[in-house]
């Protein structure tokens, strides 16, 4: 005797009793489903090349590989080759963006060097980057375009004058009126030196440091030494006001 044996797939029908429930509490009934009609949008975005700015891109370059070095004392500098560079920036008329990264980039640096000059404290070293630094705090004074680099510039300006004023009073007061030295001995191998270095930086810097140069080295001076080196710094044509 044969007996016939259906077999239920008690999987299928689970599953189609948990679609059935689903379609009753979903809150929109819908008694039927289609396909999307209509296939995605995917937009087809394609980017214009734009032609590369080689002048910018080799200022740029130039900006990024240069440091502040020590210029050579035997040699006259107005400006560092990095000042110049973003000397370049300023009246080639760049983008803003570019420029204030050239101005960054040159504070960072000019701040790193100002370091290392509170070791070395070279007063021809010390006065040239204070001349570049006050060349670039009237320009970014005048553009008002950069109020935070303004501020952090003129911080570093007023640290590179005071490590001048300090270092020129140093040398005067140890190395020449402690040892009984006189005023002349002063002159001829520090002050006439240091002057003929400032005339060789902007007028407005060598102004500046000049007086700077003369008030400080009289300040624990004696009567007579005193009275010697202002003789000379009226002959030089220095204010001491």
């Amino acid at each position: 005797m044969s007996r016939n044996v259906t077999v239920i797939n008690d999987d299928a029908n689970d599953d189609q009793m948990a679609a059935d429930a689903l379609r009753r509490n979903f809150p929109i009934p819908r008694s039927d489903q289609i396909d999307n009609p209509c296939n995605p949008y995917i937009p087809d975005v394609q980017v214009e090349p734009k032609p590369m700015d080689v002048d910018k891109f080799k200022l740029l370059y130039h900006i990024s590989h240069a440091q502040v070095t020590p210029p050579d004392e035997n040699i006259a500098l107005e400006h560092t080759e990095l000042y110049q560079l973003l000397l370049q920036s300023f009246n080639e008329g760049n983008d803003e963006n570019l420029q204030e990264h050239i101005i960054r980039k040159y504070l960072l640096l000019a701040q790193s060097r100002f370091f290392e000059l509170t070791n070395t404290k070279s007063l021809i070293q010390i006065g040239i980057m204070h001349g570049d630094l006050l060349d670039l705090a009237e320009k970014l004074d005048s553009s008002q375009k950069y109020p935070g680099l303004s501020d952090f510039c003129n911080m570093l300006l007023g640290e590179t004058f005071d490590l001048f004023s300090s270092t020129i009073s140093q040398i005067a007061k140890r190395q020449y009126w402690s040892q009984s030295a006189s005023a002349s001995d002063l002159i001829s191998k520090v002050l006439q030196r240091e002057l003929m270095n400032l005339r060789t930086t902007p007028v407005n810097n060598m102004m500046i440091l000049s007086s700077c140069l003369v008030r400080r080295s009289i300040e624990s001076a004696p009567e007579n030494d005193r009275n010697t080196i202002l003789e000379w710094a009226a002959k030089e044509h220095i204010s001491v006001k």
